[in-house]
């Protein structure tokens, strides 16, 4: 077991100990992929499914039984997550704030499957956040990239 395994071992127990596990949303992510060769490109800012894509694992108490172990093929974002843990404590998620509730993709999913997103914007500014300009004064980059 790595470390990670065994401190979300620790958090579990803990959340058993107290009595609360069966009634919380746990939620695993990470903040980006990373290339590693991939397309020839290394690091984690290029377009491509290898750098944007990262793994998300929620166990909600509320998923339905035939649902629990399955996988999604829907875009779900980092904006996602603050709508998803408001919503799941019952607090209203604001009006400002982007994303939508995942849980609707497994508490709903029928209607999820209509009014989910189907594409999402991307943009990554290397160097001056107006022109793009990197540190060298030769060096320019795109500075948006559109999925």
């Amino acid at each position: 077991a790595t470390e990670v395994d065994a401190v979300i071992g620790a958090i579990i127990d803990e959340l058993k100990e107290q009595g609360v596990y069966d009634n919380t949303l746990l939620m695993f992510t990470t903040d980006n992929g990373v290339s590693h060769g991939e397309h020839g490109l290394a690091e984690k800012w290029y377009p491509f499914e290898e750098s944007i894509k990262v793994p998300l694992v929620i166990q909600d108490p509320r998923i339905p039984d035939s649902a629990k172990g399955t996988r999604s093929d829907d875009f779900t974002l980092s904006v996602d997550i603050a709508p998803t843990l408001l919503s799941a404590a019952n607090i209203p998620v604001p009006k400002f704030m982007q994303g939508r509730d995942i849980a609707q993709l497994y508490l709903d999913p029928e209607n999820a499957a209509r009014t989910w997103r189907q594409d999402f914007f991307y943009e990554w500014a290397q160097g001056d956040p107006i022109t793009a300009v990197g540190s060298m004064p030769w060096f320019q980059v795109p500075a948006v990239f559109a999925l």
